[in-house]
C-alpha cells in the first residue's frame, strides 16, 4: 500500500508541476526557463543532501550508474523538458500536459525492444487511444473563428503544430530518459532511498551544468539571469516538486514493490 500511495504523490507532483512552469513561462523563454530552473533545483537539492549528511553517498555511488544517469538527465532534462517548456508556452497546460502524457506508449516500445517485454492486445489498443487522443487535441487546437483572416489562421495552426510536436518529442524523449533511469537504479550499489535521491542529484547537476556550457549558443542574451525574482521561485519549486519530490517517490515505490 505504501508503494502504490507514493507513486501517485509522486504523479501528482508531476501534474503540479506544469501549472507552475506554464505561469512562469508567461515572463521567459523556454531556454532561460530550462537553465535558471536547473541551476536553482540543483543548489537547493545539494543544500538538502549536505544538511542531512549524505554528501559522501554521492561518492560512493557506482560511476557506472552515475554515467547512465547523466544520459538520462540529458535526454530527459535538457532535451525533454526544453521541449515541454516550450509547448506549454505554445498550446497551454491543457494540450501539453495529456500528450506528454503518453510517455507510457513510447516506454512500452522501449522495453520491448531493449528488454523483451511481449506484445499485448492491450497494448494495441492503449496505443490506439493515445493516437486518437493526441488528433483529437491537435485538432481542437485548429478551429479558429471565421472572422479571422486566411493569413492569421494558418499562422495560428503552425503556432499550435509547433506545440503538439514539440509536446510529442518530450514524450519521445522522457521515454527513452525513464528507461536508462530504471536501468540506473537497478544496478548494485544502488539500493537504498539515499542512493536513489543521490543519483537525483547528480542528474540534475549534470543538467545545470549543460545547460550553463549552452548558454552562450541558446541564450545569448543571458536572459536567465535578468529574471524576475518571483519567476526563479515558481521555476526553483516546480523543478524541486518534479524533479526531486515526485522523482524520488516514484523510485521509491518502484523499490517498495519490486520486494513485494
Amino acid at each position: 500500500m505504501l508503494g502504490e500511495l507514493a507513486a501517485l504523490v509522486g504523479a501528482a507532483c508531476w501534474a503540479v508541476a506544469p501549472i507552475i512552469y506554464k505561469r512562469a513561462m508567461s515572463n521567459t523563454s523556454p531556454i532561460a526557463a530550462n537553465t535558471m530552473r536547473s541551476v536553482s533545483t540543483t543548489v537547493v537539492m545539494i543544500l538538502i543532501l549536505l544538511i542531512i549528511g549524505k554528501g559522501s553517498v554521492m561518492i560512493e555511488l557506482p560511476w557506472v550508474a552515475v554515467v547512465i544517469t547523466i544520459i538520462s538527465g540529458i535526454f530527459g532534462l535538457v532535451l525533454g523538458d526544453t521541449f515541454y517548456m516550450l509547448g506549454l508556452r505554445t498550446v497551454g497546460v491543457s494540450v501539453a500536459a495529456p500528450i506528454v502524457s503518453t510517455y507510457p506508449l513510447f516506454s512500452m516500445i522501449w522495453s520491448m525492444g531493449f528488454l523483451g517485454e511481449p506484445v499485448t492486445i492491450m497494448g494495441f489498443i492503449g496505443t490506439f487511444i493515445i493516437i486518437v487522443g493526441i488528433w483529437l487535441l491537435s485538432r481542437g487546437k485548429d478551429k479558429d473563428n471565421g472572422n479571422q483572416g486566411n493569413d492569421k489562421k494558418l499562422k495560428k495552426r503552425k503556432f499550435a503544430l509547433t506545440g503538439v510536436t514539440a509536446a510529442l518529442a518530450t514524450s519521445f524523449v522522457w521515454s527513452f530518459s525513464i528507461l536508462l533511469m530504471d536501468i540506473a537504479m537497478d544496478m548494485p550499489g544502488v539500493e537504498t532511498i539515499d542512493d536513489n535521491y543521490a543519483l537525483l542529484v547528480a542528474r540534475i547537476l549534470a543538467m545545470a551544468i549543460i545547460m550553463l556550457m549552452l548558454t552562450p549558443i541558446a541564450d545569448r542574451k543571458w536572459e536567465f539571469l535578468k529574471m524576475k525574482r518571483r519567476t526563479v521561485i515558481e521555476l526553483c519549486a516546480a523543478g524541486i516538486i518534479a524533479n526531486g519530490i515526485g522523482w524520488l517517490l516514484m523510485n521509491y515505490s518502484l523499490m517498495v514493490l519490486e520486494e513485494t
